[in-house]
């Protein structure tokens, strides 16, 4: 009971991201790095598959973000208390886990996305590459300190030069892969 009233009194003095600065959380997070990945995914998969397989996870995608809305509206909190509410403490710390093990994805992910990238500036314009352990431990060092930053709103501003960045890029490889498409 004291932790609840504790939580309730933290809520109410955190500032909340407006609509406008979530949607670029969301675009920069989300949206961005799938952008970019998607021209070679669809190469690899082809267009028939890549455009079914496209629908078919955006379909699951949107079906399971109205359930975790519709049940977020009934029970208030994070996916932990989901969890703990719906399945006890098991629950919770399976929520916990997938939430771990899903971040810890994402950032590998994202590491050898930027190594890879990387290497290829360097390739292309220098004619050597990088080891990509070495990039990898410059990214650790770079990114550690951003993670114990628990606010998101303190990098909101920033979101929007990442979001301008992102459709640039977009932009671009949409550019490219018309000048170099055969059918």
């Amino acid at each position: 009971m004291k932790k609840e009233l504790k939580q309730e009194a933290l809520k109410s003095y955190i500032p909340k991201l407006s609509s406008l600065q979530t949607f670029f959380t969301l675009m920069k997070g989300f949206v961005g790095i799938a952008m970019l990945l998607f021209p070679n995914g669809y190469h690899n998969a082809g267009w028939l598959f890549g455009t079914c397989t496209t629908l078919v996870v955006s379909g699951m995608i949107i079906f399971s973000t109205n359930l975790l809305l519709s049940v977020s509206d009934q029970v208030s909190g994070s996916f932990s208390t989901l969890g703990e509410k719906s399945m006890g403490r098991i629950g919770k710390i399976f929520c916990d886990i997938s939430l771990g093990l899903t971040q810890t994805g994402f950032v590998c992910m994202h590491i050898v996305f930027i190594a890879q990238n990387i290497n290829g500036i360097f390739a292309s314009n220098f004619g050597f590459t990088v080891n990509k352990w070495l990039i990898g431990l410059a990214c650790l060092f770079i990114y550690t300190p951003l993670c114990w930053v628990r606010r998101l709103q303190y990098f909101a501003k920033f979101h929007i030069f990442a979001d301008i960045s992102v459709i640039l890029a977009l932009v671009v490889i949409t550019y490219f892969s018309a000048l170099n498409f055969h059918p």
